[in-house]
């Protein structure tokens, strides 16, 4: 149940970015697109010897503009 709620609340942020979008077949974003789109997005701790840091890939156009429209900050 909390997915389908996450999934619905996502949805209804993210509809600036299918109301733009082109109809049926032509269309650019569905929903599992976008998640497919955020799937690049990586943050993950590495370690060099003694030294440990944390990675956090800068994302592309379509990346921010999709977290800008979840209010989500990296």
């Amino acid at each position: 149940m909390l997915a389908y709620y996450v999934q619905w609340h996502m949805i209804q942020r993210l509809q600036p970015l299918f109301a733009q979008d082109g109809k049926g077949k032509n269309r650019r974003w569905t929903f599992p697109h976008v998640l497919e789109c955020l799937k690049g997005i990586r943050r993950e701790r590495e370690r060099v010897g003694e030294v440990s840091f944390q990675q956090v890939t800068a994302p592309d156009s379509d990346q921010q503009q999709i977290l800008d429209l979840l209010k989500v900050r990296l």
